[in-house]
């Protein structure tokens, strides 16, 4: 993931979101970020290093759920409380990296 990163992907990219036909067939699929995709997971340490390096938390996947949607609903407590305290993408985010 960190060489991914150090290319200047777009970490906020919701998958296929740029393939209108493709994002049809899956959307129900929740299709989302990397964010969401490591917070699903159960990946902390993973989902540190996104917020760190940019990825928004209140970006909505194709379902319309957040990553602390999904952090909550599976019982993930330290990655929610961690979402739930990173600034939104108008604030000043260095204050936690």
């Amino acid at each position: 993931m960190k060489f991914v990163l150090d290319q200047r992907a777009d970490i906020n990219a919701v998958k296929w979101r740029h393939d209108p036909r493709s994002y049809e067939d899956y959307e129900l699929l929740a299709l989302g970020t990397a964010l969401h995709y490591a917070v699903r997971h159960g990946y902390a340490d993973r989902v540190e290093m996104l917020l760190k390096r940019g990825a928004r938390p209140d970006v909505v996947d194709s379902t319309g759920y957040t990553a602390l949607d999904y952090a909550r609903m599976s019982g993930y407590e330290d990655m929610a409380r961690m979402l739930s305290n990173w600034p939104t993408s108008g604030e000043d985010r260095r204050q936690c990296a």
